[in-house]
């Protein structure tokens, strides 16, 4: 249907709407509304390529790429002003940086932190793309409420949103951005040092650790009209294992390498040693579930753990394998006693919305419940 609609030029948009509506969620914004194969001869662009491609308003159907427009320039004018709040408050041409997995309480670490308290009220100017996939969703939206389309089918499309407004950001001299991610793919962090080094600005940064069982409760309990993504198990499992194989080098750096094609991949001072780095804080839920500040850096000066409950917690979140606890997850059956546990282990706020939503998940795995919570779009 879709290369029936494409067959007039510019192809009627409300027939393009249609057409994702109706794909059983299958097709994603993207794939609709643009075409990155278009411009490399038919043949399946490489990830760089297809970047590229989608960065271009022209890339992407007329009414589309104004919708775009709009939705980005709301997300600048709230970076602006989180910007100008930050440098009201002593922290002027800065990158703060909100690490750690999907679900594992990144702005509400943000929010509760002294040093960081004055950006709670702003914090939907922070560089992060699921609003905008929110967004996105809620275009799309029927008069009677129902959605038509899912947070997944605007993943790409979020991004790309989101990558202009933080390319526009970068290039106000001064400026001072959030980023609110994952950082789970190796190459992230290190990225995002060398953009603070070619701007020239500072870098603090929260980073959260989470057990993945945490997590994936968590997600379960997003309800389906939220801005904050329903990802399935392998999303959360591959942020679980990312945050934790990286954070080593994080702290530590990385030495130039030469990669299996025999290019050279430039090194970066991590967060102990780089001056770059003004200020970091680790968090690492204790077995309670309470987070604990099992390091810091201030003013330069880097803080290790200083009990042995810390340096526990800290081993946790840096040296350990987090392969064998995917699988386990993985394998976690949602029955009486699981709910039980978990919602003994929540606090007293989060009890009640916690039984009600893994309810409904009773009988399932963790990765069956989490696959299905994704799918829904309704």
């Amino acid at each position: 249907m879709l290369a029936m609609v494409r067959r007039r030029s510019p192809p009627p948009y409300d027939d393009l709407s249609k057409v994702i509506a109706n794909s059983g969620g299958k097709l994603s914004t993207t794939e609709v509304f643009s075409n990155p194969a278009e411009g490399h001869q038919g043949r399946k662009p490489n990830y760089a390529q297809t970047e590229r491609f989608l960065l271009q308003p022209g890339n992407w159907h007329p009414e589309r790429a104004q919708i775009q427009q709009r939705l980005g320039q709301q997300r600048k004018d709230a970076a602006n002003r989180l910007s100008d709040v930050m440098a009201a408050h002593g922290h002027p041409n800065t990158i703060v940086a909100v690490m750690g997995n999907t679900a594992a309480g990144k702005t509400t670490a943000l929010r509760t932190l002294d040093n960081f308290a004055h950006l709670g009220a702003h914090l939907d100017g922070a560089i992060n793309p699921d609003p905008i996939k929110a967004d996105l969703v809620q275009l799309a939206r029927k008069p009677d409420g129902q959605n038509t389309i899912s947070h997944k089918q605007a993943h790409q499309e979020g991004n790309v949103i989101s990558q202009r407004v933080e390319y526009d950001m970068l290039k106000t001299k001064g400026s001072s951005l959030v980023y609110d991610k994952r950082f789970a793919k190796r190459h992230e962090f290190s990225e995002m040092l060398r953009t603070a080094e070619q701007h020239d600005k500072k870098v603090q940064i929260v980073d959260i650790d989470s057990g993945l069982t945490r997590s994936a409760v968590r997600v379960l309990m997003r309800p389906i009209d939220s801005a904050e993504p329903r990802v399935p198990f392998n999303a959360v499992a591959e942020g679980f294992i990312g945050t934790r194989v990286n954070r080593e080098e994080v702290l530590r750096g990385r030495p130039d390498e030469v990669a299996s094609d025999g290019t050279r991949v430039r090194g970066f001072k991590g967060v102990i040693d780089n001056p770059r780095v003004t200020s970091y804080d680790l968090f690492v839920p204790d077995n309670k579930g309470t987070p604990v500040r099992v390091a810091y850096k201030r003013d330069g000066v880097w803080h290790g753990p200083k009990t042995q409950e810390q340096e526990q917690l800290f081993d946790r979140s840096v040296k350990s394998n987090p392969y064998k606890s995917v699988e386990v997850a993985r394998r976690i059956v949602i029955d009486s006693n699981f709910i039980h546990k978990q919602v003994e282990e929540a606090p007293e706020a989060f009890k009640a919305p916690m039984r009600e939503a893994l309810s409904r998940f009773q009988g399932m795995t963790l990765e069956q419940a989490l696959d299905a919570h994704s799918r829904k779009i309704n």
